[in-house]
């Protein structure tokens, strides 16, 4: 369950399961003192939620009591996921959202009545309602439960609850007939306007689109991106949308809609297409001090000169996406607290670096795009930074275990550098140098002893562990270790029979 999320739930209970849950499905072992910490109640709480959670999940999962705590293990995690949503089957918050989505719109009287509670507990929950709604510049009507702010400030906060956040058994999904006008006009135009966006992003803002649309609820945009998009080559055949979506619903979007939706498809971007982001950069190149700014970054990473164009693409593409939706509001800028954490988690150093660069910049808010912009940058260097390894593997011992390490190798590590596999009659100093062998990885210690070799050379065991494997890892991309780690599996002794 999503941060973001956790503020709507109303039941203490429901709020301290899920958020103990949250902790152990992350950290896998807990002691009942960190629980304590994390939720802010007392150790007694936290062993009585532990036997509340063991019997309501029954066999879906299970949480040990280990000599360091808490251990939690998955069992059938379909049937866990769809308990733990049921919890949330009768919080008011989230009902009240799935009406206003729609347009349905009730009094504070009204709604007490629906769910059968005090009006002064309703309006006590309106707290809970109102901080989440802060970074999307909206507040709520204490009158009629209403959201109150910009159309595209509601817009985006309702694509957040229930596109980007996990599933309940109130989230809305689109309809079957909205994905058939994705799968079926989308991936026509695809290659025609390089369009980047998944299917199920491009289908919950058309739904978003169009139930607010048929509530009433039109969207006011900034001249400035009407100027853009309206001039860009591709948006003519995108209007052709209108015919299909008359055709299914018997309306026409206005064009405010449409240039709205043809902005948010536009500036939902990846790093899978160099060419693609050629294209996009080229048709909305329209601001000089985000090229300016591209170039400072650049210059500031010392980017070498072969990688600078390809990176140089990228990286204007990124900022012009944020410019665009600044332009549509600076609150599609911002980041979910999940995503933050993670980014300062993984890249902590970068993570400064970037925050520090942009704010210095002031073109963007940096608080709002940092955690994003080192996501994307990192994901960037990962996929094309870095220079392919020439490993030699020399492998002696048990002929199952070095054909294991040989395979493993191959499918995992085969396809971005270049392993090798010599038998030691022809591995050789001359071998090293004629296949321009930078690492040596071996589990035969007797070699490091027979070649001087001037190349990095790894020892692992005879039969090497998940520690090894770390080593490796470590050794061709240091960074990597701070992405995750492999491990070994539990080893569990079987169990002697009466009989011994």
């Amino acid at each position: 369950m999503k941060n973001f999320q956790m503020a709507f739930i109303t039941s203490a209970t429901t709020n301290r399961w899920l958020k103990l849950l949250n902790l152990l499905e992350r950290h896998k072992t807990l002691s009942n003192r960190e629980l304590s910490e994390a939720v802010q109640r007392s150790r007694r709480t936290i062993i009585y939620d532990i036997e509340e959670l063991r019997s309501y999940f029954g066999d879906t999962m299970m949480i040990e009591s280990t000599p360091n705590g808490y251990s939690f293990h998955e069992v059938r995690p379909k049937e866990y996921i769809e308990l733990k949503r049921a919890l949330l089957q009768n919080e008011p918050l989230f009902a009240i959202l799935e009406h206003q989505f729609k347009g349905e719109y009730r009094s504070v009287s009204e709604w007490a009545a629906y769910f059968y509670v005090s009006e002064s507990s309703l309006l006590r929950y309106l707290s809970l309602f109102e901080k989440a709604l802060v970074p999307f510049q909206l507040s709520v009507d204490h009158k009629n439960f209403r959201l109150i702010g910009s159309e595209t400030d509601i817009r985006n906060f309702f694509h957040t609850f229930y596109y980007e956040s996990d599933a309940t058994p109130h989230t809305v999904r689109p309809t079957i007939a909205v994905q058939n006008i994705v799968l079926d006009f989308f991936q026509t135009i695809r290659g025609e306007t390089n369009n980047t966006s998944s299917f199920w992003y491009i289908s919950y803002w058309l739904y978003i689109i169009l139930e607010r649309y048929q509530a009433g609820e039109s969207v006011a945009l900034s001249e400035d991106l009407k100027r853009i998009v309206l001039a860009d080559e591709f948006f003519q055949e995108f209007q052709r949308l209108n015919q299909r979506i008359q055709t299914t619903f018997s309306l026409t979007l206005p064009l405010d809609e449409l240039v709205y939706l043809f902005a948010l498809v536009a500036s939902n971007r990846g790093i899978k297409n160099y060419l693609a982001e050629i294209s996009f950069v080229n048709r909305f190149d329209h601001w000089p001090e985000l090229k300016g700014l591209t170039t400072q970054f650049c210059q500031l990473q010392q980017i070498s000169d072969h990688e600078k164009t390809r990176d140089f693409v990228f990286l204007h593409s990124f900022f012009i996406t944020e410019k665009i939706k600044q332009l549509i509001s600076p609150t599609y800028n911002r980041s979910m607290e999940e995503i933050t954490v993670y980014a300062q988690n993984q890249y902590p150093v970068e993570y400064e670096e970037n925050k520090q660069f942009l704010l210095k910049q002031s073109i963007f808010a940096a608080e709002a795009i940092s955690a994003r912009f080192t996501l994307y940058f990192e994901g960037l260097k990962e996929k094309y930074w870095g220079t392919p390894r020439r490993i030699a593997f020399l492998l002696e011992g048990d002929a199952l275990i070095c054909l294991h390490i040989n395979a493993f190798a191959v499918k995992y590590f085969g396809r971005y550098h270049t392993l090798h596999f010599p038998d030691s009659c022809e591995f050789s100093l001359d071998y090293v140098e004629r296949n321009k062998v930078d690492l040596v990885v071996t589990n035969y210690a007797e070699y490091l002893e027979d070649y001087l070799l001037d190349v990095e050379c790894l020892l692992i065991k005879s039969i090497p562990d998940a520690e090894d494997w770390n080593s490796f890892l470590k050794t061709i991309n240091p960074k990597i270790i701070h992405n995750f780690t492999l491990q070994d599996v539990k080893k569990i002794a079987p169990s002697k029979s009466k009989n011994g």
